[in-house]
């Protein structure tokens, strides 16, 4: 699974710094990964160049979305469920 911030990363902060922070994780649903799984594929290093892997095997994907979603919950994370478009409109 890749990760880039730990679900548990306030404790780590100061709660002044806490505050400041905007941590928000996208979360797919089973139904949109599934809908699109041949375009996740197609963008998936759109933003960012990572070294090559083997084909994402969807119900991985499918599991670590669930995990994610799991652990955002526990943490009382934002995070964002992309369901039927990935249209996100964050206020920064």
């Amino acid at each position: 699974m890749l990760c880039y911030i730990p679900f548990d990363w306030k404790k780590d902060f100061e709660k002044e710094y806490v505050k400041e922070i905007q941590y928000i994780c996208l979360i797919m649903t089973e139904e949109y990964i599934k809908n699109n799984y041949q375009d996740i594929i197609k963008y998936e290093n759109i933003i960012e160049q990572r070294k090559q892997q083997e084909s994402i095997d969807i119900e991985n994907l499918i599991e670590e979305n669930k995990y994610n979603l799991n652990m955002c919950e526990k943490y009382k994370n934002k995070y964002i469920l992309i369901k039927d478009k990935y249209e996100i409109d964050l206020d920064i």
